[in-house]
Formats: structure tokens, C-alpha cells, sequence
């Protein structure tokens, strides 16, 4: 009667975890009170509302899938002739950051800061003229040599930046050494949302005190 008793209660355990399992896969972001909604008017990534989910973003962007991490999702498409990264960012589930990155080897360095001007261009003409716009050497050692800036970007010596601002939403475009090769990369955050992510665990904190 024991022996029964155990595995009657060794079957409870089992169903009960395998419940929560799957309650936490169904709902892999968690539950949050951050307010989203505030961010409806303010520019987005690709048409997809800040706050949006893993499935929102995969009926609605038919993009080649490449990856799928826990807080991110990468997919592939072009930006005019650039062939380009595009990665959605996750917190508890919700899209809260948007990034384009090229993948391809243009050549000369006269080739990237070509597409570099140009995709400053389209955003300068969506979002109005950069709060920032530099070019900015880290290390001079090629400054004077600009047969070999492309070499430059690549060592992580020069970069160019400009970003723009719209309330409470970043736009950024960098040309810069990612992983060592050289690479343009357009980000679209949240601005502020660390400092967001530390009140709301705080006030989840205080609720359960």
C-alpha cells in the first residue's frame, strides 16, 4: 500500500512539472507590466510594434529565418542591394530592440561609406538631420594613409556614427569593425529601457514583499 502511495505521488510531481514546462514554453517571455503601449506613435522596426512576440514577428516579417535564440531572432533579407542581418531582440518575450547588419564583403572602403552615406541619407530624410553625425578615429596610425582606412574600420581604429532620437525610441547607423571585419550596422532600442527593465523587476519585487 506504501509502494502504491509513492508512485501516486511520483506521478503528481511528474504531471505537475510537466505542466509548469508547459505553461513556461507557452508563455516563454514571462508576464510583465511594462506598458508598451506608449511607444505605439513613435517610430518602429520593420512595421512591428515594440512589445510584440517571437510568432508576431514570424507571420509578419517573411524574411528568411537564419537563427532563433532565447531572446533574439535572426532572419535575412536586402536593404536595397546590401544583403543584411536582421535581428529582433527579446525581453520576456517582448520586441524591445532591432538591428540591420551587413554581411557582405563590399571591397573598398570608397564602397562601404558609399552605402554608409546612403542609408544615413534615407534615415536623415524619414527622421530629420542626426542629433549626431561623426567620424571619429580611435588610433591615428592610418589617418594619413587613406589607401588603408578600409584596413582601419577593420582594426576597430575608425568608425563613423550618426543617431537620431524620437522620444523615447533610438535610431543609430554605425560603420565600424563587427567581429573584426568591417560592417554597417542600423539599430533601432528602446532608449533607456535597462533602467525601464530594473524599475519594473523592482515593483514585481515590491508585490510579492
Amino acid at each position: 500500500m506504501r509502494a502504491i502511495k509513492h508512485v501516486i505521488c511520483f506521478l503528481i510531481v511528474i504531471v505537475f512539472v510537466t505542466g509548469a514546462v508547459d505553461a513556461q514554453s507557452n508563455n516563454p517571455g514571462g508576464q510583465t507590466n511594462f506598458d508598451f503601449s506608449r511607444f505605439d506613435n513613435l517610430p518602429t522596426f520593420r512595421s512591428i510594434p515594440w512589445g510584440a512576440s517571437k510568432d508576431y514577428v514570424l507571420r509578419n516579417d517573411d524574411s528568411q529565418r537564419i537563427e532563433t535564440g532565447q531572446d533574439f531572432l535572426r532572419l535575412r533579407n536586402r536593404l536595397g542591394d546590401l544583403e543584411v542581418d536582421i535581428t529582433y531582440f527579446f525581453w520576456r518575450g517582448h520586441h524591445i530592440k532591432g538591428t540591420y547588419l551587413t554581411t557582405q564583403n563590399l571591397g573598398e572602403y570608397s564602397n562601404y561609406i558609399e552605402r554608409y552615406n546612403w542609408l544615413k541619407s534615407l534615415l536623415s530624410q524619414k527622421y530629420g538631420s542626426p542629433k549626431i553625425d561623426l567620424m571619429n578615429w580611435a588610433d591615428h596610425s592610418f589617418k594619413n594613409q587613406p589607401n588603408r582606412w578600409l584596413t582601419a574600420v577593420s582594426r576597430g581604429h575608425l568608425e563613423h556614427f550618426a543617431f537620431w532620437e524620437e522620444e523615447d525610441i533610438v535610431i543609430s547607423i554605425r560603420l565600424g569593425a563587427v567581429n573584426q571585419r568591417p560592417s554597417i550596422l542600423v539599430e533601432y532600442f528602446i532608449k533607456n529601457f535597462d533602467a525601464e527593465m530594473d524599475q519594473t523587476d523592482d515593483a514585481e519585487v515590491l508585490r510579492k514583499l
